[in-house]
C-alpha cells in the first residue's frame, strides 16, 4: 500500500471528523477524480471501501471517477467507483451523447460493473472559489 493511497484514506477519515467538530459549515459529498495504477476487481474489504461506507451512512455523497482505462475495453472500471454506495461517473464529450474514448467502460448488463452516471468533461474548465474548499 502507497503513502498516497493512506494521504486518501487519512483525508476521509479528516472529512468525518471535520463534520463531528461542530462548526457551522459541514462537507457534504466527497469527489475523487483517482484511479489505481492497475486494474483489479472491486474488494469489498479494502480499506478504501471499509473508508467510503463510512461516509456515506454519515449522509455524506461519495463520487468517484470510473477511470481512463477504456481504450482497454469493457470491465476496466476503477473498482473504488464500482461500489454500490458511490457514484460512479463516467466521462462524455461535451455534448453529452459521446462517451469519451478512455472513459472506464463496465460490463454490458451487470448489476455492479457499472457507471452509475456519464457525464461531459472532456475539454471544460471548471473552477471553484477557494473559501469553499479545505
Amino acid at each position: 500500500m502507497s503513502l498516497a493511497y493512506l494521504n486518501i484514506i487519512k483525508g476521509l477519515h479528516y472529512v468525518i471528523e471535520f463534520n463531528q467538530s461542530g462548526k457551522k459549515q459541514e462537507i457534504n459529498v466527497v469527489n475523487m477524480s483517482l484511479q489505481p495504477l492497475e486494474l483489479y476487481p472491486f474488494q469489498e474489504k479494502e480499506a478504501m471501501n471499509i473508508a467510503t461506507p463510512l461516509l456515506t451512512e454519515r449522509g455524506i455523497v461519495v463520487v468517484i471517477a470510473t477511470g481512463n482505462y477504456g481504450d482497454r475495453g469493457n470491465n476496466t472500471l476503477n473498482p473504488w467507483s464500482v461500489a454500490p454506495w458511490a457514484i460512479g461517473v463516467g466521462t462524455t464529450y461535451r455534448d453529452g451523447k459521446r462517451l469519451w474514448e478512455r472513459s472506464s467502460k463496465g460490463v454490458l448488463g451487470d448489476p455492479l460493473y457499472h457507471p452509475t452516471v456519464v457525464a461531459p468533461a472532456v475539454d471544460i474548465v471548471g473552477w471553484r472559489s477557494p473559501e469553499r474548499c479545505i
